[in-house]
């Protein structure tokens, strides 16, 4: 449920009086509300605005929304508290980016390093063409190298033979 920090109009005919409420952001303007958080009487001069202060900052740390005419009078009451507050939240957002962008450089240096690992893996399980069709042409000149050795002595035996 989004809530709303605004006004909530009372009074009768041409003398406002104002409530400070906390409501859900789909309710009417002097609809039901959540708490009240104050009172503003403009008619007054300056206008009188008197809040909880500390029920304020609660709604607010919280996530309530204040419209423009309640954080003009919050920041009257409670001077520097709504751009303290923002600027928490930037730095809030700021780091949780940073941290989200160093994970996302960690993941692509993982990823990267995988893909090397298996490019790696698939060299050593294949051997590359060239060394490949190396070994094929080494391997027939040892057959007949063999062949020629186990020849050899046939010859020589027939040769002895021969002379005897």
């Amino acid at each position: 449920m989004a809530t709303a920090i605004r006004l909530a109009r009372h009074g009768r005919n041409k003398k406002p009086f104002y409530r400070v409420v906390v409501c859900d952001k789909e309710k009417k303007r002097d609809g039901r509300f959540i708490e009240m958080l104050g009172t503003v009487d403009p008619l007054k001069e300056p206008a009188a605005v008197n809040l909880k202060e500390d029920r304020v900052k609660y709604w607010v740390g919280v996530g309530a929304q204040p419209s423009d005419t309640v954080a003009a009078y919050i920041d009257g009451v409670c001077p520097g508290f709504l751009e303290e507050l923002e600027k928490e939240q930037k730095d809030k957002i700021r780091s949780k980016r940073a941290k989200r962008k160093a994970a996302g450089k960690g993941k692509a240096r993982d990823k990267s390093e995988a893909k090397a690992r298996r490019k790696s893996r698939k060299d050593r399980e294949k051997p590359e063409p060239a060394v490949k069709a190396a070994e094929e042409e080494e391997a027939p000149v040892e057959e007949t190298k063999e062949a020629a050795t186990e020849e050899a002595p046939k010859e020589e035996a027939a040769a002895e033979e021969k002379s005897e």
